[in-house]
């Protein structure tokens, strides 16, 4: 973000002396400050807002201009006297860097150019590279647990798979077309990402918050979404008991499925991995696969839970969803407890998704035709949806700085609407979050991602916003 510049102006006429012209300083070589400074390759809604113009300059019929170079590209412009709002879109025209998470020390410079009836103007905003991700890729393993891409291509027939411990964060600025897989399931032994392991023979407990009890005869399935079931030993004699379901509404910590236990000489099932994919262009999911289906226990071993996957934005096509609990295994005439589905939340208008197997929640989103980038009126009304009965709150976030904008209860129809009252120019950034347990967890619907620094330092994915700009009609 960069801190606006003013500058005084340079003439002025004195009663009953000469008048002296201020001449036009050609070549744009006056700097002025930009609001919304920093953009990504390939996000499809960039605003910003550039001013004031010096003294007694006027914008009001000036026109935002970049390099066809650039990559910005604006397809709106209001002004009023001092300032001129834009909205853009940021095609991605840098390399590959094999970074998964932009820093902002990556971040180009483009100059911007106006005109004012006085002066030449040159504002400069910062765009963050980002790659962008294909099926080669995305063919085997897919790059870091946390990525920012700028686009995401995963044609029909290939699958993506993870080895990684981790659950898997991705959010992308432009366009996605999915029609191909993403497999979190167990592979043999290893749990899926973000996931937990089965128990170890003899009697081993599976791993994770909600996991199946290891028992010599069965072991029980893990829990997630539903419960896992108790082990059964032969002659209906009871084995180890099954997981817990988790009672969070919307899930707020992606955590995958928990790990069945042993029994009957046979290890529990793992349980599967869980996903985040946050779309803030167009997003095309026709054809898709999301699957993370719970490990088989071996021997009587209990089988693992399903995954979770957490959608943001707004597909478009005919996607299915899978987050099966794995079986159990028999042996001896005794058979493991079978692991509970797993999560699916929608922070998403989603109108295609078969949700094969799993418990299905919508978290909160924006309407985003309630939410235009360019408002001239202070008084706005931010609308979504949500599960019916949930505390929404939502707030403008801009430049890291928290404001706490207003909240509302959806309705019996998951419908929310909060009235706010907008007393700055420049932009906002709006944040919506479910705060019904207590806990704030922060929605990935918006036009944007915003990333922030974890606890351990490392860059991390940590929301959706929307960003607006504020142009007072009166200015």
């Amino acid at each position: 973000m960069l801190a606006s510049v003013a500058l005084g102006a340079c003439g002025n006429s004195v009663m009953g002396a000469d008048v002296v012209d201020v001449p036009r300083l050609e070549g744009g070589n006056n700097q002025i400050g930009v609001v919304g400074g920093f953009g990504f390759e390939g996000q499809r809604r960039y605003v910003a807002v550039i001013g004031p113009a010096m003294g007694d300059d006027n914008v009001m019929a000036a026109s935002v201009a970049t390099a066809p170079t650039s990559g910005v590209v604006i397809e709106r412009t209001e002004c009023t006297r001092i300032r001129c709002a834009i909205v853009a879109h940021i095609d991605d025209r840098i390399a590959n860097r094999g970074a998964p998470i932009p820093d902002v020390p990556s971040a180009e410079a483009v100059n911007l150019s106006l005109q004012g009836t006085i002066f030449n103007y040159t504002a400069t905003i910062r765009v963050l590279p980002l790659d962008a991700a294909d099926a080669t890729s995305t063919g085997t393993a897919l790059i870091g647990t946390q990525a920012v891409y700028s686009t995401l291509v995963l044609p029909a027939g290939r699958v993506a798979r993870s080895g990684r411990d981790e659950a898997l964060r991705f959010a992308v600025l432009g366009r996605v077309e999915i029609h191909g897989t993403f497999d979190l399931s167990p592979m043999a032994a290893l749990a899926g990402p973000g996931g937990s392991a089965g128990g170890t023979a003899p009697t081993g407990d599976g791993q994770g918050p909600f996991p199946g009890r290891g028992n010599l005869l069965a072991g029980g399935g893990g829990g997630y979404g539903e419960a896992g079931t108790a082990g059964m030993g032969a002659g209906g004699v009871m084995g180890g008991a099954g997981g817990a379901a988790t009672m969070d509404r919307a899930p707020r910590t992606l955590v995958g499925g928990s790990g069945g236990g042993a029994g009957g000489g046979g290890a529990g099932g793992a349980g599967a991995g869980a996903m985040l994919l946050a779309a803030y262009g167009d997003a095309d999911y026709e054809g898709a696969q999301f699957i993370a289906r719970g490990g088989a226990g071996e021997g009587a071993g209990g089988g693992g839970a399903g995954g979770l996957f957490i959608f943001g934005g707004n597909p478009t096509g005919s996607f299915t969803v899978d987050t099966a609990g794995g079986a159990g295994g028999t042996a001896g005439g005794a058979t493991g407890g079978r692991g509970g589905i797993g999560r699916v939340r929608l922070d998403s208008a989603v109108t295609g998704a078969n949700i094969t197997a799993g418990i299905s929640t919508p978290g909160v989103r924006f309407d985003l035709g309630s939410l235009p980038p360019i408002v001239r009126t202070p008084a706005l009304t931010i609308r979504g949806t949500a599960q019916a009965g949930s505390l929404v709150r939502v707030n403008d976030e801009y430049g890291g700085v928290v404001t706490m904008m207003g909240q509302a209860t959806a309705d019996g129809a998951g419908g929310w609407s909060i009235p706010v009252t907008l007393t700055r120019e420049g932009v906002y950034s709006f944040v919506a979050y479910d705060t019904t347990s207590g806990a704030m967890a922060p929605s990935f619907s918006g036009t944007r991602v915003i990333i922030r620094r974890g606890s351990t330092g490392t860059l991390e994915i940590f929301a959706g916003a929307v960003d607006v700009a504020y142009l007072p009609m009166m200015e």
